[in-house]
């Protein structure tokens, strides 16, 4: 209870409080997980954040089933499955084949790649996880934006399954929070800040 009250105390006192605490769905435990992972003055730009909680994307190779219509992507290098299922989880008997003449195409990171080391901190990229599924039960406007995403993937990208919809609305979603946390804490200690990427939500 201690420890409890000592830590409430001192994320009261983070410059960055004022903003987090009008944010639903973040409270001192989670802003304590998430802050004690960040240095806004080493992060000259949001990208700085994402890339360190691993919402940053990577080069990768996309893949289509011609017999069930299945879209998939993995990371440059990662080896893909021999068998897969269709959108709705059934045992699919085609071949994912690489789809060419597209746009590049950017995946998120896997933990590993080719057994190496992860490239962000994944603490950070937990907490980050953690922070996303609060805000999505406590709702405002970061769920608003949520459900904005799921439904345009859900409607443009026909070969998704809805769990690849869900967790790519939901990192959207947490990069923009950490957008909007990095301006907010610059601002709190007066350093320069740059453009947003991408509009704010209103």
């Amino acid at each position: 209870a201690e420890a409890a009250a000592a830590l409430r105390e001192s994320i009261e006192h983070h410059p960055a409080w004022p903003w987090l605490s009008n944010v639903k769905g973040v409270a001192h435990l989670l802003a304590a997980r998430l802050l004690s992972r960040l240095d806004v003055a080493r992060a000259n730009t949001p990208s700085s954040f994402w890339g360190y909680c691993g919402l940053a994307t990577i080069p990768g190779v996309a893949y289509r089933c011609s017999r069930c219509g299945l879209d998939v992507a993995y990371p440059i290098g990662y080896q893909s499955r021999a068998t897969h299922c269709t959108r709705t989880g059934r045992q699919c008997s085609g071949e994912l084949a690489v789809v060419g003449g597209e746009a590049e195409t950017r995946v998120a990171p896997r933990r590993t790649l080719l057994g190496g080391r992860a490239t962000y901190d994944a603490h950070a990229r937990a907490t980050c996880y953690l922070i996303g599924t609060s805000i999505l039960r406590c709702g405002g406007e970061y769920r608003s934006f949520y459900d904005a995403e799921r439904a345009r993937l859900a409607a443009d990208r026909k070969g998704w399954t809805p769990k690849r919809c869900h967790l790519s609305a939901l990192r959207k979603m947490e990069k923009m929070f950490l957008r909007d946390l990095w301006i907010a804490w610059r601002r709190a200690v007066d350093l320069p800040i740059v453009p947003a990427y991408f509009p704010r939500i209103e």
